[in-house]
């Protein structure tokens, strides 16, 4: 979810608020507060200011950092705007620990109508180093959130989805078989 009308709207479905991910990355602090009192207790960050507002409107809360990807493959590229760099990722994990934070992952977004699935392999390797990095800090991260941007046959035709997830899942199995995966 990422509105507080979007939470409304999940809730009045029946979608429990503990498997509601809040992923819009800045927020106002009503709209964390909201969520929060809501029930939500998973949102993506991806920067310290919004770790700082986080943990005022939203304490103890599971964070996921997003991470900024290359998007060259995908007809909206979202890097321009959303995410960490690579290099400030863990020390983003670092201050959600301190801020009293549950850093539990990280999350990113290739960008909509990715046609290469190589995108999220290459991404899914960033996430496996960063996730060593935090380890060996004794920050152990135990969620990943892919995100979307998984093609559809709009105008042009596309590669049918079983075939394009083949890459990501042997990916997948070979560097987050012990992770949940969103």
């Amino acid at each position: 979810v990422g509105s507080i009308e979007e939470i409304r709207l999940a809730r009045r479905v029946g979608a429990p608020p503990d498997e509601l991910l809040y992923t819009k990355p800045i927020n106002k602090p009503e709209e964390l507060r909201f969520a929060h009192a809501t029930g939500v207790r998973w949102f993506v960050v991806d920067s310290e200011h919004e770790i700082v507002k986080l943990a005022q409107c939203a304490p103890g809360a599971n964070v996921l950092i997003r991470l900024r990807v290359s998007t060259k493959d995908a007809v909206i590229d979202l890097s321009y705007k959303f995410g960490a760099h690579f290099d400030d990722i863990l020390q983003l994990v670092r201050s959600a620990k301190l801020a009293k934070l549950r850093p539990r992952g990280l999350a990113f977004h290739v960008g909509s109508q990715c046609i290469n699935p190589l995108a999220y392999v290459d991404a899914l390797a960033s996430c496996r180093r960063i996730f060593d990095l935090a380890a060996s800090e004794n920050l152990i991260l135990d969620t990943l959130d892919i995100g979307g941007g998984f093609p559809v046959s709009y105008v042009n035709p596309v590669m049918p989805i079983d075939r394009f997830c083949e890459p990501i899942a042997e990916a997948l199995e070979r560097h987050f078989d012990q992770c949940r995966v969103i």
